[in-house]
């Protein structure tokens, strides 16, 4: 969010402050705290979140062979983990870095390919809250909102209608554009000035629109739960069905830059659209999947699971609706 209000994508001030400033942070949390332990990653980073849940479809995974470990009594040096994770008892690849320090330990510990959609139907894997809130909130809430405001005929009209109120009442402080960079957007010679206006709007727009789309995103979950009536189906781990769609979405959201960039080269983009509408149907696909895995789990009737899954349809055709105004209809 911060990052929104001083542009950090559009101007190396900003990256330098925002970028910058976390790395030293990183930097100074390692020197002090660190002992060979990435204390800053697995506590602090706010990209941790956001890949934890990410890596629950990963292909590849450190894999822990619990009986192996176990047999092995000997003595062995310790496993130096650098995210401090408890790796004999390591399930899932939310946590785990892939540093590889833990490679071979005891004979039980290796790289493995799996399927993507291992974790998420395994019920032996816990489906934490945190995560479950961090994806409908975060990665498909807020950075949705992120991705898309500078578009939205729905902001723009919404501050042109708060602007004229403003004049006509004259109350000119919200529209005053003299604002500190580090705070709003602010280069004259650009003629790219952020108002306190500008600022307010967005923090409203990405909190209340990602926490408004977060919400209407979890009707889904919460139904197909109580349809499921299995315990371990709970709303968390249909949350983390959407996981597919979730990755394809960040993907397509930061990429936005990027083909701004490419139009500026004046390069072809003609391919552009039939990459997005596939990534898109990707993304849904394998979050259907999943649910259809999961529902395959339920001892309930036919009719419960059909409409269990028909709840779960409707997440995913929210964020396919909002990705499709934004690129082909806004």
């Amino acid at each position: 969010m911060y990052g929104q209000l001083v542009s950090v994508y559009e101007y190396p001030q900003a990256a330098l402050l925002v970028l910058g400033g976390s790395t030293v942070a990183a930097v100074g949390i390692g020197l002090l705290y660190g002992r060979e332990k990435r204390i800053w990653c697995r506590y602090l980073c706010p990209a941790s979140g956001v890949f934890a849940v990410l890596a629950k479809i990963a292909p590849l995974h450190y894999k822990v062979d619990r009986a192996a470990w176990d047999r092995h009594t000997g003595s062995f040096e310790p496993v130096n983990c650098a995210p401090l994770v408890d790796v004999r008892r390591m399930t899932s690849a939310s946590e785990c870095h892939a540093c590889g320090r833990c490679a071979g330990q005891r004979d039980a510990v290796a790289l493995s390919i799996r399927s993507p959609a291992a974790e998420v139907l395994d019920a032996g894997t816990p489906a934490r809250t945190p995560d479950a809130l961090t994806l409908a909130y975060g990665v498909l809430g807020v950075a949705t909102a992120a991705f898309q405001w500078t578009v939205s005929p729905w902001f723009q009209r919404i501050k042109m209608a708060l602007a004229e109120w403003l004049v006509e009442h004259e109350h000119f402080a919200l529209l005053d554009n003299d604002v500190p960079w580090w705070l709003l957007t602010h280069y004259p010679e650009a003629s790219d000035l952020f108002t306190w206006l500008d600022g307010a709007l967005i923090l409203a727009y990405l909190l209340g629109g990602g926490f408004l789309l977060g919400s209407l995103l979890l009707a889904g979950p919460a139904i197909a739960s109580r349809l499921a009536a299995e315990r371990q189906l709970s709303w968390q781990r249909f949350t983390l069905a959407l996981t597919p769609l979730a990755a394809a979405s960040v993907i397509l959201g930061l990429s936005m830059l990027t083909v701004t960039h490419l139009k500026a080269e004046h390069l072809w983009l003609g391919w552009l659209p039939g990459l997005r509408i596939a990534l898109l149907g990707a993304g849904c696909l394998g979050s259907l999947m999943l649910v259809a895995g999961l529902l395959r789990q339920s001892a309930g009737s036919r009719s419960r699971k059909l409409v269990a899954g028909l709840a779960m349809v409707w997440p995913v055709a929210l964020m396919a609706a909002i990705w499709t105004l934004v690129f082909f209809v806004w």
